[in-house]
């Protein structure tokens, strides 16, 4: 299994030796040492897993970096770890309000560094997993003969077969998409 990569994006030499230095072991590493090279190296091949961001940076600051990946569909979905000194808890919220996954104050301590890049990598892992498992329920519910739907907690229908439409006369596409609540066909 390939290890997952991870970008370090700072503009400070020490920093890019110490946190590679702390990932390498672990997870295939690339730096950049600047926003603009932060962008490339976020959309080229093998795209990173996960980025280390730093705030401060004299090109473009790590908030203009971050808006700029989520504008981009290439690098949208990766998860952006701000790594910075900037430690006043309005740099933290806007980090996490342009959809930062964390954000961790320098000086970093490297036990809380590795905790929290495992915490996030599993979690793709697993969210990964969890569409897989629904694309292949999705399958067999359209593949079998018998009406099947699914609801959700709030019994909206996220799911209504072949069979439910032609039973019913309601096609799916009046059904998903939170347009209608289940409601039973009995009184």
């Amino acid at each position: 299994m390939a290890s997952n990569v991870l970008l370090i994006v700072d503009d400070e030499p020490v920093n890019l030796v110490l946190l590679t230095h702390l990932l390498e072991p672990e997870y295939q590493v690339r730096a950049a040492n600047s926003g603009a090279d932060a962008l490339r190296a976020a959309v080229s091949e093998p795209l990173p897993d996960l980025i280390l961001l730093d705030v401060m940076m004299p090109d473009m600051d790590g908030f203009t970096v971050l808006t700029k990946l989520r504008e981009d569909p290439a690098s949208r979905g990766i998860p952006v770890i701000f790594v910075t000194a900037m430690d006043a808890i309005e740099y933290e919220r806007k980090g996490l309000e342009l959809g930062a996954v964390d954000y961790i104050t320098k000086p970093f301590s490297p036990p809380i560094v590795l905790a929290r890049v495992h915490t996030h990598l599993e979690y793709q892992r697993v969210d990964a997993l969890q569409r897989e498992l629904q694309c292949t329920l999705n399958q067999i519910i359209d593949g079998t003969p018998v009406p099947t739907f699914v609801i959700d907690a709030q019994h909206k229908v996220t799911h209504w077969n072949k069979a439910c439409a032609e039973i019913t006369g309601v096609a799916a596409a009046e059904m998903l998409g939170g347009n209608q609540h289940w409601r039973p066909f009995y009184p």
